[in-house]
C-alpha cells in the first residue's frame, strides 16, 4: 500500500454519489479515478463532474477511464453501484484488490459488503458502508446535490479499522463527506434502512410519494410496522439502536416533504431493474431467520414477487 498521507482512490460507478464522491475528494487534491462507462465517460472526460449544488455549481477534473483502460492499483476503493449490478464488476475488482485493498460499498442494502466478499476470489479490507445524501444525475457527467448534507457510514466487516481506514476518513472529512467508522456493519445498514427501506416500500406499493401516508390511514399503519420490524431485528440481534431511529423515521415520513420518492420508486416509474432483492426481501429473510414474524416486510415482499423459503 502506498504511503497512508497519499492514498490513492478508485470510485467504481459514475451515477449520483459515485460522482458526487469523486468530486468532493478531487477538488481538495486526492489522487481519484472515476471507473465510467459510455457518454458519461466521454463528457466526464471532456468537461469534468459538473456539480449543482445549494452553495453554486463547479466543475472538477477527476481521472476519469473505463475498467479495461484502469491499471492502476488503489489503496481505496469506493463501490457506489447498484446492487443488481455487482457479477458484472466482480472480475474487475479481483484485478486491482490486494490484500490490503480497502474496498468500501455503498449500496441500499444489508451488509453488502458480504456478498461482494462472498463472490471475489483474491482478499481485501471489505467494508460495509450506507451514504445519506440526495442527489441526482441529470445527464452524463452532470450531478445535482439537493441537501446540504452528505454522509457515508461504514464498518470493516472483521471489526477491526486499519491505518488505511483511519486516514480514510480523515480525507472524507477534509472533503466535506461526514465519514463515521463504525464497527458493526449490519447495525449501520439496518440504521438507514428504518428510513429508506421502509419509505422505499410504501411508496412503491402504493404508488405514490411519501405523503401517503399523511392521507391514508392504511398505509401509515404498514410504514409504522416496517418500522417497528427494523427495530425489532436490531433488538433481536442484541444490538438495539441507541438513539431515536423510530421517531426519526416518523418524523420524516410525517413532517419532510410529502412529495419525496426514493431512487427505488423512481428507478420503477422509469421500468429500470429495481433492487427489491436488497431493500424488501433480504431484510424480511434476516428477520425471519432471526425467529420475527415480519408481517409487514412478508406483504411487500410477495407483492413484488418473492420466492423465497419463508
Amino acid at each position: 500500500m502506498g504511503e497512508y498521507n497519499s492514498l490513492k482512490y478508485c470510485v467504481l460507478g459514475a451515477g449520483a454519489i459515485g460522482m458526487l464522491t469523486a468530486a468532493c475528494l478531487g477538488e481538495i487534491g486526492k489522487d481519484v479515478s472515476l471507473i465510467c462507462r459510455g457518454d458519461n465517460l466521454a463528457a466526464v472526460r471532456e468537461n469534468g463532474i459538473q456539480v449543482q449544488s445549494r452553495h453554486g455549481n463547479y466543475s472538477v477534473k477527476v481521472k476519469a477511464v473505463s475498467e479495461e483502460e484502469y491499471t492502476d492499483s488503489p489503496d481505496v476503493i469506493l463501490l457506489s453501484i447498484k446492487s443488481y449490478s455487482l457479477d458484472s464488476l466482480i472480475p474487475f475488482l479481483n484485478r486491482v484488490c490486494r490484500p490490503d485493498t480497502v474496498v468500501i460499498t455503498c449500496q441500499n442494502a444489508l451488509d453488502y459488503g458480504a456478498e461482494v466478499e462472498r463472490r471475489m476470489s483474491v482478499p481485501c479490507k471489505m467494508c460495509s458502508g450506507v451514504i445519506y445524501v440526495q442527489a441526482v444525475r441529470t445527464q452524463p457527467g452532470v450531478v445535482k446535490h439537493n441537501s446540504v448534507f452528505f454522509r457515508l457510514v461504514y464498518a470493516p466487516r472483521d471489526g477491526v479499522p486499519t491505518k488505511a481506514l483511519w486516514k480514510s476518513r480523515l480525507d472524507m472529512l477534509d472533503a466535506g463527506i461526514a465519514a463515521d467508522l463504525q464497527t458493526d456493519a449490519v447495525k449501520i445498514c439496518l440504521r438507514k434502512f428504518i428510513r429508506v427501506s421502509c419509505i422505499g416500500a410504501i411508496c412503491c406499493y402504493y404508488n405514490d410519494a411519501i405523503g401517503v401516508v399523511r392521507r391514508d390511514p392504511e398505509a401509515l399503519a404498514l410504514y409504522q410496522a416496517l418500522c417497528s420490524e427494523i427495530c425489532a431485528i436490531t433488538e433481536k440481534r442484541g444490538s438495539p439502536f441507541v438513539d431515536e431511529a423510530y421517531d426519526d423515521a416518523m418524523t420524516m415520513a410525517l413532517q419532510g416533504n410529502p412529495n419525496f420518492m426514493p431512487s427505488i420508486k423512481r428507478d420503477m416509474d422509469a421500468g429500470r431493474p429495481m433492487e427489491v432483492q436488497t431493500q424488501f426481501f433480504d431484510v424480511y429473510e434476516m428477520g425471519r431467520k432471526l425467529g420475527l414474524p415480519m408481517e409487514a416486510y412478508g406483504k411487500i415482499s410477495r407483492h413484488f414477487g418473492y420466492k423465497g423459503e419463508y
